[in-house]
């Protein structure tokens, strides 16, 4: 097999993203059509559980991948195996901007699709909570580090270095545009993610909290 290759940017038709079956082909929730969207089989079952978290297998993506593939498609960079994409970053340059678009444009769709009186379990309202409010998910440095984003690899992409090289790609594309910094929250039970963070110069910033980590980097960081 041959050795993955880092591809991106790329166009909405183009991107391959996570979580999404092979067969599933959806609109994305603004009603326009999204391209093909292919599921990483794996990944989306290590994130739902094999039981299942949530009624659809939609929900996730329609709230950390589909959004921003929609609106900044230039700042989705991938990782190719030859087979199947294995593993992404994807960014939007300015949050604040991103949040009034996702609430003019993406957000009327997502309440349709996902009536949060709707949901089976404590974890789908939590994760529809996350999509009907993306500016809860703004942090207050964000003059600082206006940009976020999304990264994930299949475990057969992790320690390889594919992650930083991603990391490094998109750093480099955010500083072409004159953004000085980007941040990220995650799950504080994820000590893994932790690790690889600070490995490559993440700080956590004033706001973090331990139950809502928040990290940062300068985007000219020689990662």
């Amino acid at each position: 097999m041959r050795r993955p290759e880092l591809g991106g940017p790329a166009t909405v038709d183009e991107v391959t993203l996570p979580y999404f079956h092979d067969d599933y082909d959806p609109p994305v929730p603004s009603g326009r059509p999204c391209g093909r969207l292919r599921h990483l089989r794996q990944d989306g079952r290590e994130r739902r559980g094999r039981a299942g978290l949530y009624s659809s297998d939609a929900l996730l993506p329609d709230v950390f991948a589909g959004p921003y593939v929609e609106y900044q498609p230039d700042l989705a960079f991938v990782v190719d195996t030859g087979r199947r994409v294995a593993g992404y970053v994807i960014s939007v340059a300015d949050s604040q901007a991103f949040a009034d678009w996702y609430d003019a444009h993406w957000l009327p769709g997502f309440r349709e699709r996902y009536p949060l009186t709707e949901a089976t379990s404590q974890k789908e309202r939590e994760a529809i909570g996350f999509g009907l409010d993306p500016h809860e998910a703004i942090v207050p440095e964000v003059d600082r580090f206006p940009a976020h984003l999304h990264i994930d690899l299949l475990p057969e992409l992790q320690g390889q270095g594919y992650g930083r090289r991603l990391i490094r790609e998109l750093l480099a594309a955010l500083h072409g545009r004159g953004v000085p910094g980007v941040f990220l929250r995650m799950s504080p039970a994820n000590t893994g993610a932790m690790a690889f963070y600070r490995r490559l110069g993440f700080e956590e910033l004033p706001s973090s909290r331990s139950d809502a980590p928040a990290l940062a980097i300068a985007t000219n960081a020689d990662v």
